[in-house]
């Protein structure tokens, strides 16, 4: 059950990402506010974690209180992550040994395969190290079809009330272990920004956003939905793009409100913005956004080695648009050739069985 204008936001949140990581010294990123917003450009992960959570509320609740098919879910969940997953992690692998006589520990690569890197500290940036991400998807896949269960049982109330208290406890765990961090232990930076338990709180936002919203048939009419859209917009813009208090504190699921918010708000805009992202080859792009994610850093490292050999030389700004523009293609046929067939071809035993 796609939310077609909702597909392309996964675009712009892995561009974010791109910026941030490979894109901060290119034009025009390199000056102003739009400086400040690449620097802090990692927070659209936890977009991707909100959105998650509430795309999979939304395709799997039941008003019916019909329980999920487990085993299904899984194999299904499966079926969307593992055929990329697996061909960026050996994409890195390959490229690390080649490029750097570069061979990992055991437990990094049994780890990384298993999805379970992002549980240790040292070990979750190995390899192909935007994957940690998706140990974090891992981790919320496995406890979802009992956390939406709970969610049919209780109500609306019971629902916020432990949302907001995830969300609250979350923000102050997080803010006290940043206050403690003083730079000296890199397995501390790591335990605190990419452990999965630390990011329940946005996924869970999501997951809340999305049940609330179908269990009272929220609809909200075009002219409000754009005006929550662009409100919202705006006021992430600022925060991540200036100096304030609010800052510091962002990138483990403080801004989950504002995200489900923009989540809903472009659900329901049925005109305008929501018309625009949903043509055709933008969805595309939303599409693609997860291989362009997966494969960003082995291909950025053999694009580097590409402007080696071939003795390239240009700005930053023109290294990287040629570098988004390889990896857009590459990512347009992984796509097309692993991750949509595979899917198709697991999808299709599984409803056999």
């Amino acid at each position: 059950m796609e939310i077609r204008q909702l597909t392309f936001t996964r675009f712009v949140a892995a561009l974010m990402i791109l910026i941030f990581h490979y894109g901060q010294h290119a034009f025009p990123f390199n000056s102003g506010l739009l400086q400040h917003f690449a620097k802090e450009g990692a927070f659209a992960v936890s977009y991707f974690f909100c959105l998650s959570g509430y795309i999979l509320a939304h395709v799997y609740y039941k008003t019916d209180r019909s329980k999920i098919d487990k085993k299904e879910f899984y194999l299904k969940r499966f079926a969307r992550i593992y055929p990329l997953y697996f061909f960026g992690f050996f994409m890195a692998l390959i490229s690390g040994f080649f490029l750097y006589h570069s061979i990992p520990k055991g437990n990094s690569i049994i780890l990384q395969m298993l999805g379970l890197h992002a549980w240790v500290p040292g070990i979750c940036l190995e390899i192909n190290f935007p994957a940690w991400s998706l140990s974090v998807e891992l981790f919320f896949y496995l406890y979802f079809p009992f956390l939406l269960r709970f969610f049919e049982q209780v109500s609306t109330k019971k629902i916020l009330f432990f949302t907001i208290t995830i969300w609250v406890i979350s923000a102050i765990i997080h803010i006290l272990m940043k206050s403690a961090d003083h730079g000296d232990s890199r397995s501390w930076g790591e335990f605190m920004l990419y452990n999965p338990l630390f990011h329940m709180n946005t996924f869970i936002v999501g997951m809340a956003g999305a049940t609330i919203v179908n269990r009272h048939k929220i609809n909200w009419n075009n002219s409000v939905s754009t005006i929550v859209f662009l409100g919202s917009c705006t006021l992430l813009f600022l925060i991540i793009a200036t100096d304030n208090p609010i800052l510091p504190w962002i990138h483990n699921g403080l801004l989950a409100p504002l995200f489900v918010l923009i989540i809903i708000s472009l659900q329901f805009t049925k005109k305008g913005i929501s018309s625009v992202f949903s043509l055709k080859p933008l969805v595309f792009l939303g599409n693609i956004s997860y291989a362009i994610y997966i494969l960003q850093h082995p291909v950025a490292e053999w694009f580097s080695v590409f402007m080696i050999l071939t003795h390239f030389k240009a700005s930053t700004t023109i290294i990287f648009y040629f570098y988004l523009i390889a990896l857009i293609l590459i990512s347009a046929l992984a796509f097309l050739c692993i991750e949509k067939p595979l899917r198709k071809r697991i999808t299709q035993i599984i409803s056999t069985k």
